[in-house]
């Protein structure tokens, strides 16, 4: 998803977890690390400039992930930053 701030957050579908609001290192590149985790993103797109597949640094996880179906359209447009 992108925030509504502009930056790519990524994170599970499910489960209790805090998304990864990523750091952009190119156009299809972006990283995210703290002190318990560290993560690189490449996208590939299709000539239509829609990601296709998503290559990723981690190792529980198969690489590169396809892209199965958009965005649910029920999903707000853009994901709200947290409030601290």
């Amino acid at each position: 998803m992108v925030s509504c701030d502009g930056y790519v957050v990524s994170g599970a579908l499910w489960g209790d977890v805090s998304p990864w609001w990523m750091k952009s290192e190119s156009n299809n590149v972006f990283t995210y690390s703290d002190s318990f985790s560290k993560i690189r993103m490449e996208f590939m797109a299709h000539r239509n400039g829609k990601a296709i597949k998503m290559i990723h640094d981690l190792s529980y996880m198969k690489t590169p992930l396809e892209r199965l179906d958009p965005i649910p359209g029920d999903w707000d447009p853009c994901v709200e930053r947290p409030k601290r």
